[in-house]
């Protein structure tokens, strides 16, 4: 029995991305055929990955026509190969995976964000207006769509309910090794009160993400505690 042929195109270094590598596993341990078209830098544990086939996409242009670049050297490379199944890891290489148009081909969507509602574009109403325009023409060339959450999966169904075709599929952001074993107790690790609530926020720590609600919420109750793991560009702000 031949082995089924996936590529996943991501705009982004591979490496340094939690849910393409689980994603990549996973498939690695279904025995499937896994090709890798990003933007990396280096091959970092190339050991571990052994059996996937790495295509570097090398950027030199900057704004809008860094995805143009990007998209055209996509379907460049996916000329003339032959896949089961083409993966866009993100909203950014969707256009390049659905441009893949063979018969019986599987185009599956990773739809990790809510990418219209990013805190980045949270004043750029023409842009978020150009990305669901983007979004929904693509995905009438789409076959599955995998979402993060059910809350995501609900409000992108609602946004899109015209599309009856989609089939939708929640992969969660678990490391693929999770073990019971592996807990920490963070109440003990970090002394809070064991009748305490706790809310725990991960993530890039960034304005217009909820952040600053949340603290103001938990700054108001007495018996809710909220943990705040990650970083970014806001970090010193909120500290």
């Amino acid at each position: 029995m031949n082995k089924k042929n996936i590529a996943i195109i991501f705009l982004g270094d591979f490496f340094f991305d939690a849910r393409c590598i689980n994603m990549a596993r996973s498939l690695l341990l279904e025995n499937y055929l896994v090709t890798i078209i990003c933007t990396y830098k280096n091959i970092i544990n190339y050991k571990e990955f052994k059996n996937i086939r790495f295509h570097n996409i090398s950027l030199h242009k900057k704004g809008v026509f860094r995805y143009v670049e990007f998209h055209n050297q996509v379907v460049h490379f996916l000329k003339n190969k032959v896949f089961d199944t083409i993966i866009a890891g993100d909203l950014y290489s969707l256009s390049s995976a659905c441009s893949y148009k063979y018969k019986n081909i599987n185009i599956i969507y990773d739809c990790r964000e809510i990418y219209t509602e990013l805190a980045v574009h949270y004043n750029k109403s023409l842009y978020k207006q150009f990305l669901y325009r983007y979004e929904k023409f693509f995905l009438k060339y789409v076959n599955i769509i995998l979402t993060t959450a059910e809350t995501d999966e609900k409000l992108l169904k609602q946004k899109y309910a015209m599309f009856k075709h989609l089939i939708w599929r929640r992969i969660y952001n678990y490391p693929i090794n999770y073990s019971e074993d592996k807990k920490i107790d963070l109440k003990k690790k970090l002394n809070i009160p064991t009748n305490h609530t706790t809310i725990i926020y991960q993530g890039v720590i960034q304005k217009n993400r909820g952040i600053g609600q949340l603290i103001k919420l938990i700054a108001r109750s007495g018996d809710v505690t909220s943990i705040i793991v990650g970083d970014g560009e806001d970090k010193e702000y909120y500290i």
